[in-house]
């Protein structure tokens, strides 16, 4: 994901800015598997990403992360995102 991120940088070095209006997230699933600790969040996202946008965008998603099972000092890992219908 972060070379993604960089390519995009390169491509376009002076993105637009997006507008988070509001954000509310919720905890779908938490479970510690041997190697893993996995973990869903669903999030419903107000934004507008053009400032003469009339009307903000909602968008929908599920992010899952993970990290090992027993190291609470590891960062979690982003393993997907789930886009959903608006």
């Amino acid at each position: 994901m972060l070379a993604e991120i960089r390519r995009q940088a390169e491509v376009d070095p002076k993105p637009s800015k997006t507008e988070l209006l509001l954000i509310n997230a919720r905890l779908l699933e938490f479970r510690e598997e041997p190697r893993d600790t996995v973990t869903s969040v669903y999030f419903d996202v107000l934004l507008r990403e053009d400032v003469t946008e009339d009307r903000p965008k909602q968008i929908r998603e599920v992010w899952h992360f993970s990290r090992p099972t027993g190291n609470l000092e590891a960062n979690w890992r982003l393993e997907g995102i789930q886009q959903l219908e608006a």
